[in-house]
């Protein structure tokens, strides 16, 4: 398709570009997003499965993040008590 391999770094530039950002990511995975941009993120998220792959590996993070706090929350409260 390309005679070139500058044809190809531009299409994969405007490719990113494109991408959601890793600050809007992380809102939507936390369920933080302003409601003007949820239309614009899921439809995006429809149609780029590398966005879809970031956002499960967001979700993933944020789970072990939870699953954390809930190990650590009790023995911080156990030892305010001692």
């Amino acid at each position: 398709m390309y005679q070139d391999g500058e044809g190809k770094a531009t299409e994969m530039r405007r490719q990113i570009m494109n991408h959601i950002s890793e600050n809007h990511l992380e809102q939507y995975a936390m369920r933080r997003l302003p409601k003007a941009a949820l239309p614009k993120v899921e439809e995006h998220l429809l149609i780029c499965s590398q966005c879809r792959e970031r956002l499960e590996a967001e979700d993933r993070c944020l789970a072990a993040f939870k699953a954390a706090a809930t190990i650590i929350r009790p023995k911080r409260t156990q030892a305010a008590h001692a």
